[in-house]
C-alpha cells in the first residue's frame, strides 16, 4: 500500500503545480472564488486598460458630457420637486424610469472614471455608494408598485462591483453578502403589466455570481442558479425553454413571431447573456448553448448593418426603416463582452468592434452633450425640437437632444465607451489576449513581473498597429492577437517582432487568435498589419415576424413614411419609443464596409440621396487622410470611399425598391464616409444596379 505521507506529498505537489500553471497569465487578485468552468479569458482589474489617441479624445468628451457629474439631466433635473441625481439611502431618489436612468449614469460614471483615472468622477460616485452602503435592507427591498426598480438593482450593482474592483473598497463585498443574504427565486418576480420587466429582474443573477466571485458566500451562487428554475416566475426557466425549443431550432416560429426573440431589445440583451454566465458556475452545457444560439439568432434575423440589433423598441428585423434604441447599443456591447469572456470566441470581438465603431458614434453627437433615442440605417428628414426639451412625439426620437423621454438612453450612453475600452484586453491561461484593436495602454502583472503594453495605432482608420512592451524584468508569456473574420489571416495579416517577420500561427485553444510566445523584455516591439479591403455586400431585408396591434396610422410631417403608434401610448400621451415600423422582407440592398467600419452617404448638410449604387468593390476606391485631433467623428472624415451610382426617383429611403435597377449605368461619383461620422441623416443601405 502507498504511504499516506506519499499521497499527501503528491497532493501538495499537484496543488503547487496548479498554482504555477494558473499564475502564468494575469489575474484579477480580487476575484478570489473561481467558477466550476473557468472563463475562456479572464477579465483584468478595472483601471488596467486606459484609452489613448483618438479613443481617449472620445472618452474625454464623454466625461465632460453624458458621464459628467454635472450632466444636466441628472444634476439639475427635478421631478415632482425632487432631484433625480442618484440613489440615496439604498434606493433611487425617484421611482419609475428615473431609477433605471440614474443607475445607468452612476455605473457609466464609475467605469469611465476607472479607465480614465478621473478622481472627480470617482469621488462623485463614492458619495452615492456611501449613501447606499449604509442601507443594505433598503437596497434589497423594492418600492411597492414600482415596475422597474427591482431589476435595475443589478445595473447599480455592476457599478458598485466595478468600483470595488478598481479601488478595493472592501465594504462593497460585505454589503452584497448582507443585501442578498435572504434573496430567493421568488424575489425575482415582479408585479408588472410590462412582462419584460419580470424576466429582466433575473439580471440580479449577475450581482449574485459576481458578488460571490469577489468573495461573497457560496449560497449566492445557489440562489443565482435557482433564478433559472421553474419556481422563478417570469424568469429564466420560461425564457430558456423558449430559446431552446421555440426559437433556436424553429425558423417558422421566429418568422411567425412566436418566440421570446421578439421581446424588447434591452430585455433580450440583458437576459440572453445570463445563461452563458450561469454555465460557468453550473457546468450545464445547455445554458451556454442557449446564449450562443440566442446571439447567433439575432445576427441572422435582427442585426442591422451598424452592428447592433434592431429594437424599436422590440426587435424588428433587418431593414432601413427600423430603428435601434441607444440603450441597446450600450447593452449589446456589455453583453457581448460577457460572451467573449465565457467562450473566448473571437467573433464576439468582431461584433464588438462593429458596434463600437458604428452604432455607438451613431447614437451621440460630436460633443457627447446630445444623443438620439433611435437611429436608423437610412434617415433623411428631421425637424429640430425646441431647445432643452424632450418631446414625446415619435419623430423626435431621431433627434440629437440633451435628454429624451423616457430618459433611459440619456443615462445608458455613458456606459458604451468604458465597457468597450476595458474589454480590449483579457488575460489567458498563459498570457494576454488583444480582443479589440485601437490605441490604448494596459498595465498588469504576469508572474510577479510588471508588464505594460501600449497599442499605438489609428485603427480602424489605419492598417498598422504597433505594440510597445515595457517590463520590470524579462518574462515569458503568450501574446494572442484576434484574427478578424473579415480578413484572411494567411494573406491579410503581417507580423514582425523586433522587425523580424514571424508567421501568423493560430492558438490551439483560442483558435480565432494568433499566438506569439516568447520571453519578453523592455523595448520589444510587435508590429501588426491587418490589410483591410472594401466589402460590398448584397443582401435582402429580413422580417423576424414581429407584429404590433395597430389601432391607428399616424403620418408625421417630419417623415416620408408612416409611423405606427400604440393605442395605449396615444391615450396616455407618453410614447415609450413608439417608432415601430412594418418590415417588408426580401428587398435587395447593398452595404459598403472597410474593416469594422460601415460607410454611409452623409446628409446632415442636405444633398441628394436618390442613388442606386454600383455594388462592386473593384469599382470603388479608398481615400485615407490623417486623423485630426481631438477626434470627434468629424464630417471631414479621416477615411472615405469613392463609389459610383445612378440617380433614380427614390422618394422614400425607408422603402427600398423591390428589385435591383436593371440596365442602369453608374455614371455619378458618390463619396461615402464612416457611418459614425454621418450624424443622424444618412443612407447606408443602398438600392443597387444589377
Amino acid at each position: 500500500p502507498v504511504s499516506p505521507l506519499v499521497i499527501m506529498a503528491f497532493c501538495l505537489l499537484a496543488f503547487v503545480s496548479s498554482l504555477v500553471v494558473n499564475s502564468l497569465g494575469p489575474r484579477d487578485p480580487l476575484r478570489i472564488n473561481t467558477p466550476k468552468v473557468p472563463f475562456a479569458m479572464e477579465p483584468l482589474r478595472w483601471g488596467s486598460v486606459s484609452p489613448e489617441g483618438w479613443i481617449r479624445d472620445w472618452a474625454d468628451a464623454a466625461q465632460m458630457g453624458a458621464a459628467s457629474p454635472t450632466a444636466a439631466v441628472f444634476a439639475s433635473m427635478k421631478v415632482n420637486g425632487q432631484s433625480v441625481d442618484g440613489w440615496k439611502d439604498g434606493r433611487p431618489s425617484q421611482g419609475g424610469f428615473w431609477d433605471e436612468d440614474s443607475a445607468y449614469w452612476v455605473d457609466g460614471m464609475t467605469r469611465l472614471g476607472l479607465v480614465l483615472g478621473n478622481n472627480t468622477l470617482l469621488d462623485r460616485v463614492k458619495e452615492d455608494y456611501d449613501n447606499v452602503l449604509a442601507h443594505p435592507y433598503n437596497f434589497h427591498n423594492t418600492y411597492k408598485g414600482d415596475v422597474v426598480e427591482g431589476w435595475v438593482r443589478s445595473i447599480y450593482s455592476r457599478g458598485m462591483l466595478a468600483y470595488f474592483d478598481g479601488t478595493n473598497d472592501t465594504r462593497i463585498v460585505d454589503f452584497f453578502a448582507a443585501a442578498y443574504s435572504n434573496y430567493t427565486a421568488a424575489d425575482s418576480t415582479m408585479s408588472s403589466d410590462q412582462s419584460h420587466q419580470g424576466s429582466r429582474s433575473m439580471t440580479q443573477m449577475e450581482a449574485l455570481l459576481e458578488g460571490h466571485a469577489y468573495g461573497g458566500p457560496k449560497n449566492m451562487v445557489d440562489t443565482a442558479l435557482s433564478l433559472m428554475g421553474p419556481k422563478a416566475q417570469n424568469g429564466g426557466y420560461d425564457f430558456l425553454q423558449d430559446l431552446l425549443s421555440g426559437c433556436l431550432s424553429n425558423e417558422t416560429a421566429i418568422l411567425n413571431g412566436e418566440c421570446e426573440q421578439h421581446d424588447h431589445g434591452v430585455t433580450f440583451n440583458e437576459v440572453s447573456k445570463l445563461f452563458a454566465m450561469a454555465y460557468s458556475w453550473s457546468g450545464n452545457k445547455s445554458h451556454l448553448d442557449a446564449s450562443v444560439g440566442a446571439y447567433s439568432m439575432i445576427q441572422k434575423y435582427d442585426m442591422q448593418p451598424h452592428g447592433v440589433n434592431s429594437a424599436d423598441e422590440d426587435m424588428n428585423g433587418i431593414s432601413p426603416n427600423v430603428a435601434t434604441e441607444t440603450c441597446d447599443v450600450s447593452d449589446f456591447i456589455y453583453s457581448t463582452s460577457w460572451m467573449l469572456r465565457v467562450t473566448g470566441d473571437g467573433q464576439y470581438g468582431d461584433h464588438l468592434e462593429r458596434a463600437f465603431h458604428n452604432a455607438a458614434p451613431g447614437a451621440v453627437n460630436r460633443s457627447f452633450l446630445g444623443h438620439v433615442y433611435f437611429q436608423s440605417p437610412n434617415f433623411v428628414s428631421a425637424v429640430d425640437p425646441p431647445p432643452n426639451t424632450a418631446q414625446d412625439a415619435v419623430s423626435d426620437k431621431w433627434k440629437e437632444m440633451w435628454w429624451h423621454a423616457p430618459p433611459c438612453c440619456t443615462g445608458n450612453q455613458a456606459r458604451m465607451l468604458p465597457n468597450y475600452i476595458h474589454h480590449m484586453w483579457f488575460g489567458t491561461s498563459d498570457g494576454l489576449a488583444v480582443t479589440m484593436y485601437g490605441p490604448n495602454t494596459i498595465n498588469t502583472t504576469i508572474q510577479s513581473t510588471l508588464v505594460s503594453l501600449s497599442q499605438e495605432t489609428d485603427y480602424p482608420f489605419s492598417d498598422d498597429i504597433m505594440f510597445r512592451i515595457t517590463t520590470s524584468a524579462s518574462v515569458s508569456f503568450a501574446l494572442l492577437l484576434r484574427i478578424p473574420t473579415w480578413c484572411d489571416a494567411t494573406k491579410d495579416m503581417q507580423l514582425t517582432v523586433n522587425n523580424v517577420e514571424v508567421p501568423v500561427v493560430r492558438d490551439s485553444r483560442l483558435t480565432s487568435f494568433a499566438r506569439i510566445e516568447r520571453v519578453w523584455k523592455s523595448g520589444d516591439m510587435v508590429n501588426l498589419t491587418i490589410i483591410k479591403k472594401i466589402r460590398a455586400v448584397k443582401a435582402l431585408t429580413v422580417s423576424n415576424g414581429w407584429q404590433e396591434s395597430i389601432s391607428e396610422d399616424v403620418l408625421l410631417p417630419s417623415f416620408n413614411a408612416r409611423v405606427l403608434r400604440r393605442q395605449e401610448e396615444r391615450e396616455s400621451g407618453h410614447l415609450l419609443g413608439g417608432g415601430h415600423m412594418n418590415v417588408t422582407a426580401g428587398l435587395p440592398f447593398c452595404t459598403i464596409s472597410f474593416g469594422p467600419l460601415l460607410f454611409a452617404l452623409p446628409l446632415e448638410q442636405g444633398g441628394n440621396y436618390n442613388y442606386a449604387i454600383d455594388c462592386n468593390a473593384s469599382n470603388m476606391k479608398v481615400n485615407e487622410y490623417s486623423v485630426r485631433r481631438p477626434f470627434d467623428w468629424p464630417l471631414e472624415a479621416p477615411i472615405s470611399i469613392t463609389a459610383h451610382g445612378q440617380q433614380f426617383p427614390w422618394k422614400d429611403p425607408w422603402k427600398l425598391p423591390s428589385s435591383p435597377l436593371q440596365g442602369s449605368k453608374a455614371s455619378e461619383t458618390i463619396t461615402l464616409i464612416p457611418y459614425g461620422c454621418s450624424k443622424v441623416q444618412r443612407v447606408s443601405m443602398f438600392p443597387y444596379i444589377q
